[in-house]
C-alpha cells in the first residue's frame, strides 16, 4: 500500500508505550535484567533500541536465535509480572500528551503491542483509560504484529476508517513500518526513539508532545466536515456564544475560533455589508445574530 494523500483524518491511532505514557524506561530496564540473567548481557539503552515496539512473539524470535536456545518456558509470563508491579508504583503519562488529546476532534483508539492486561493497566494508572475505553487493540487481536500491517488494519476496520484517512502516532520503527505498510501516514515521536530509524522508516518525526497538535491540526476532519455540528460555547448567561467547530463553508483550514470573534468588526460596518464570517451564504452583518455574544456587539 502507498502512504495516505488524504487532506483530512478520520481516525488517529496511537501506540501506548512511549507514546502515551512513559513506560519504555521501565519495561526495558527489567527486560535488560531478565535478558542478562539468561547470558544476553543488554543495557537499557540497548534492550530499547533493539526490541522496543514488537511483539513478545517476534522477540522471542530475535532473542533465541542470539542465545543459540530456546528461552525457559516461564520466562516472558515472570516478566510481564514484573512490569506489571513496577507500573503500579512508577508509570506516568508522557508529558503534554493530556493536551493534545483534548484537541483532536477526530475519533482516537489505541493500538499496541502489548497485552490487554498491560494495556488497561497502563492506561487506568496514568488516568487515560475513559479516553479509550472500547476502543483498544491489541498484537494479540491478529495474526502478526508489528512491523506487519495487521494491527493498524484491524484497527481502523474496527474503527470504521479507510486505512488512507488515519494517521498514525508511533515512537518505534517497527510501529513505523507497520503503519507505512497499512498505507498510513505516520508520525514518529523520538523522546526515546532513535529520529534517524524512525525518518528512514517513513515518519514524519517530532521530539515534544506538544508539537503533536500543531502538525495534525490542519488535516482532522472537524465534525463540520463528517456532517455534525460542533457544541456550542456559551457565555457566562448561558446563551449559546458560537459553534466550536467551523460549520461547513467556512473557508480555514486552520483550528477553529470562535465566530464572534471574526464577526466583531460588524459594529463599524454599514447596515448591509456583507458578514465577514459567513460570505458563502452572503447574510448580511445584521442578521448575523447567532454569533453575537453578549451585548456589547449589538447594533
Amino acid at each position: 500500500m502507498t502512504r495516505s494523500t488524504s487532506q483530512s483524518y478520520e481516525l488517529v491511532i496511537f501506540d501506548c508505550d512511549g507514546v502515551l505514557v512513559d513506560s519504555e524506561p521501565i519495561a526495558n530496564r527489567l527486560f535488560a535484567e531478565m535478558l542478562t540473567g539468561e547470558g544476553l548481557a543488554l543495557t537499557t539503552s540497548e534492550a530499547m533500541r533493539r526490541y522496543m515496539g514488537r511483539s513478545f512473539a517476534s522477540c522471542r524470535e530475535m532473542i533465541e536465535s542470539e542465545l543459540g536456545r530456546a528461552l525457559p518456558a516461564g520466562f516472558f509470563a515472570e516478566l510481564c509480572e514484573r512490569t506489571l508491579r513496577a507500573f503500579r508504583h512508577e508509570l506516568r503519562r508522557v508529558e503534554g500528551v493530556g493536551d493534545v488529546l483534548d484537541q483532536i476532534s477526530t475519533p482516537i483508539c489505541v493500538a499496541s503491542s502489548s497485552t490487554h492486561e498491560r494495556l488497561r493497566l497502563s492506561l487506568e494508572v496514568t488516568d487515560l483509560l475513559s479516553r479509550f475505553e472500547g476502543r483498544i487493540f491489541s498484537a494479540y487481536d491478529v495474526p502478526r504484529g508489528k512491523p506487519a500491517p495487521d494491527l493498524f488494519l484491524h484497527a481502523a476496520r474496527r474503527m470504521g476508517a479507510a486505512p488512507e484517512r488515519c494517521a498514525v502516532v508511533e515512537d518505534s520503527a517497527p510501529g513505523v513500518e507497520a503503519g507505512m505498510s497499512a498505507g498510513m501516514r505516520v508520525y514518529g515521536y523520538a523522546w526515546h526513539g532513535d529520529a534517524r530509524a524512525l525518518r528512514a522508516a517513513g515518519a514524519r518525526v517530532f521530539h515534544r508532545m506538544p508539537e503533536l497538535s500543531t502538525l495534525l491540526v490542519s488535516q482532522l476532519a472537524h465534525p463540520a466536515q463528517r456532517g455534525e455540528k460542533g457544541p456550542l460555547e456559551r457565555n457566562a448567561a448561558g446563551r449559546p456564544q458560537a459553534y466550536r467547530y467551523p460549520l461547513r463553508g467556512y473557508g480555514s483550514s486552520g483550528p477553529a475560533i470562535p465566530r464572534a470573534k471574526a464577526c466583531a468588526t460588524r459594529r463599524r460596518s454599514p447596515p448591509r455589508k456583507l458578514c465577514a464570517c459567513r460570505p458563502l451564504l452572503r447574510m448580511s452583518s445584521a442578521r448575523c445574530a447567532l454569533f453575537r455574544p453578549n451585548s456589547q456587539y449589538t447594533r
